[in-house]
């Protein structure tokens, strides 16, 4: 999560040092063009002066814009389990328990509940889980902190692609994968949700 924004910037000031290159182009071939006779030379220079940064300011702006847009993260969804959730990584943490105060201390925790290393074994160890700081949304919640439909803030942990269990009559099909995933409130701490599925 850490590298992202990092990412973001540094895309950030290549689009802008190449439309200032763009735009000093473009100035370089507008000085060779005429303006209104009717204006003395210092007033046509400083129009020219003027106009350049404006046009260039407005590009970078809409690139930003752009940029924010198309890096913004998609909602994960699963539907067989009425959840989905929304990326919120500057949210804020104040007021948090200790075990909610950071992806950290929210993994540490959920290594240590009974149901992850019932279903997961080892893999609860071994395996490097995606922890994210979201606003989650469930249409169909376990436990009475949740209201159904109302997004809360939550630490999401999620291991990808564990063998799949099956808890039916008949056996999960060879080398099927699922997500195992637990969900956090981070009001209160307290684990709302412990489930196996693929979003």
């Amino acid at each position: 999560m850490g590298a992202r924004p990092r990412r973001y910037y540094a895309l950030i000031a290549v689009v802008a040092l190449l439309v200032c290159a763009s735009a000093a182009a473009a100035e370089a071939h507008a000085s060779s063009q005429q303006l209104p006779e009717g204006l003395g030379r210092s007033t046509r220079v400083a129009a020219r002066a003027h106009a350049a940064p404006t046009r260039v300011l407005k590009q970078i702006l809409t690139l930003r814009r752009q940029l924010r847009a198309q890096s913004a993260v998609a909602p994960v969804s699963y539907p067989d389990m009425g959840i989905s959730y929304q990326e919120t990584p500057g949210a804020s943490l104040a007021g948090a328990p200790p075990q909610a105060a950071s992806a950290q201390a929210a993994l540490a925790n959920f290594r240590e509940q009974g149901v992850p290393a019932s279903v997961l074994g080892s893999l609860v160890a071994s395996q490097s889980p995606t922890v994210e700081l979201a606003e989650v949304t469930d249409q169909t919640p376990q436990t009475s902190n949740v209201t159904a439909g109302v997004p809360y803030l939550a630490w999401v942990v999620t291991y990808a692609d564990v063998p799949a269990v099956s808890y039916g009559p008949s056996a999960a099909p060879a080398g099927a994968t699922e997500h195992f995933v637990g969900i956090m409130a981070v009001s209160t701490g307290t684990w709302t949700e412990f489930f196996s599925a693929n979003p």
